[in-house]
């Protein structure tokens, strides 16, 4: 009633109803009591940009978002030919987040071998500005250089994975929601999406580890600590923030594995002193183009 007064109206295209698959569709009878244009769905829907519905739905979807993606990367990096640092800038203010919406929305067991494949074209774009041509090293060089271009300005390239921010933007998004009291009635159905996805962030940061300290006040170890309520629920009103201090402790892991890498100890011949030096120094990573 009160949308009618102040003159909006309910686009009927864009209504639909989803069923349980295998369920039938409504008999013509039924359909005809809904409004021309109401679309009835065993799949799934695209809502706000993200895809609801079956694995199959939303992994398809996914799919083909890549495809676009990949598009998209594939222009930028032709830039790199005339202006490889505005390649870089424009990667990481932008080529690089392209995932990030519908890894904060889809479940990291949909999304993780679409989001592997995404840094792999990032990856791609990256060094193919810097050389145009291609070239050829070590398969340890090439690590170090992957590890570095995944690291923060000023030592790395600030290029950070979506296979390790994919699981906390979708794991932060949880705990969000958790403080709405209907979303926090339904959580039990997000069970079989959140086990997985702290088992991967617990298992990587070693429960056992010195840095499990500094995430375990805001990170929950278990499902059933996740979506018991004692953390996140309608009465905290999300307070507690995981995403920050889990990516600043992951970052400050990969942080240790590259320096481990490039440790003075690990010169021979596959790490020369020269290397020593430039895995050391600081990149220019963080400046701005002009």
């Amino acid at each position: 009633m009160l949308a009618a007064q102040v003159g909006l109206q309910l686009n009927s295209e864009k209504c639909g109803l989803l069923l349980p698959v295998g369920a039938p569709m409504p008999s013509p009878g039924v359909q005809d009591q809904f409004p021309v244009g109401f679309d009835f769905q065993r799949e799934g829907f695209r809502i706000a940009g993200s895809p609801i519905g079956t694995l199959k739905y939303m992994k398809n979807f996914a799919e083909k978002h890549l495809i676009e993606v990949g598009a998209k990367l594939k222009a930028i990096r032709t830039l790199g030919c005339k202006n490889a640092r505005a390649t870089h800038r424009l990667l990481v203010s932008s080529g690089n987040h392209l995932m990030s919406y519908l890894a904060s929305t889809v479940p990291p067991c949909v999304m993780m071998d679409v989001l592997r494949r995404f840094d792999w074209q990032v990856e791609a774009a990256f060094f193919g500005a810097i050389a145009p041509e291609g070239f050829s090293t070590s398969a340890s060089r090439r690590e170090r250089a992957r590890s570095r271009m995944r690291l923060a300005a000023p030592l790395g390239c600030s290029l950070f994975s979506s296979t390790d921010r994919g699981k906390i933007a979708w794991l932060s998004s949880v705990a969000a929601c958790l403080s709405d009291p209907l979303l926090f009635q339904l959580r039990e159905g997000l069970r079989d999406f959140v086990q997985p996805a702290l088992d991967d962030i617990v298992s990587f940061i070693g429960i056992e580890s010195h840095y499990w300290s500094q995430v375990e006040h805001v990170l929950p170890s278990t499902a059933d600590l996740f979506l018991g309520g004692n953390t996140f629920s309608p009465e905290d009103d999300y307070k507690v923030k995981i995403g920050t201090p889990i990516l600043k402790t992951i970052s400050h892991i990969r942080l240790q594995e590259y320096l481990g890498m490039t440790k003075v100890d690990q010169i021979g011949d596959e790490f020369t002193k020269e290397d020593a030096l430039r895995a050391n120094s600081h990149t220019e990573a963080g400046d701005e183009v002009h």
